[in-house]
């Protein structure tokens, strides 16, 4: 399933404290909440964009690479879900 973002006033905002509240987080929980949202989904609500939006550009910075595409800057999508493989400090999706 794919979000087309269109952007609104504020979004930067919101995205910021995302990715302020991912630096928080171990890199487990980031695995974790991102396999929650491919389990769930895309649902087609903006602020879920922001949120993968965030989620995206914490995963380059972690690994660089993301489970998240973004097209164009404005298609998202979820590639599947993936286990992180700590002695590595990578990732590899499920099948």
């Amino acid at each position: 399933m794919e979000y087309v973002y269109i952007p609104r006033s504020g979004d930067k905002a919101v995205i910021l404290e995302y990715r302020e509240n991912f630096q928080t987080e171990t890199t487990q929980t980031l695995v974790d909440r991102y396999n929650q949202e491919a389990k769930k989904g895309i649902v087609g609500v903006h602020r879920q964009g922001l949120f993968l939006i965030a989620m995206h550009f914490e995963f380059l910075e972690r690994f660089d690479k993301s489970p998240l595409e973004i097209k164009d800057s404005i298609v998202i999508s979820l590639k599947g879900p993936i286990t992180y493989i700590a002695h590595d400090e990578t990732f590899v999706y499920v099948e």
